[in-house]
């Protein structure tokens, strides 16, 4: 995992490898509750990922979940087809807010306000 700063108000969270449970899942989970303290637009950038398991699919989700209650924007961003295709499949496509790109992100928060 991969923590910069791409905007001065936006946050890029990097995955790679596998998102699945265990250690690494909280680990992201942690970080996500911490940048939530301090900013509103977190990206999530799931483009090196390439295997997501139903833990993977419910971390985003909570991800997302926390950010909106906290007030907070989530957007994931560059899934790979075969997780794309998983997020259809699952319908996650319809609860998370996805892009293909870092730069699509940020046009859509920059849309928001």
């Amino acid at each position: 995992m991969e923590i910069r700063q791409i905007a001065p108000d936006i946050t890029a969270v990097e995955l790679r490898d596998r998102v699945v449970s265990g250690r690494e899942s909280q680990s992201v989970e942690g970080k996500i509750d911490e940048l939530l303290r301090t900013t509103k637009k977190i990206i999530i950038d799931i483009s090196k990922v390439y295997y997501l398991d139903s833990a993977g699919i419910g971390l985003l989700i909570g991800c997302a979940g926390k950010a909106n209650k906290a007030g907070a924007h989530l957007r994931i961003v560059g899934p790979e087809p075969r997780v794309k295709r998983l997020f259809e499949l699952t319908a996650v496509d319809r609860v998370l807010k996805i892009d293909e790109t870092i730069d699509a992100a940020k046009a859509k928060f920059a849309e928001a306000q």
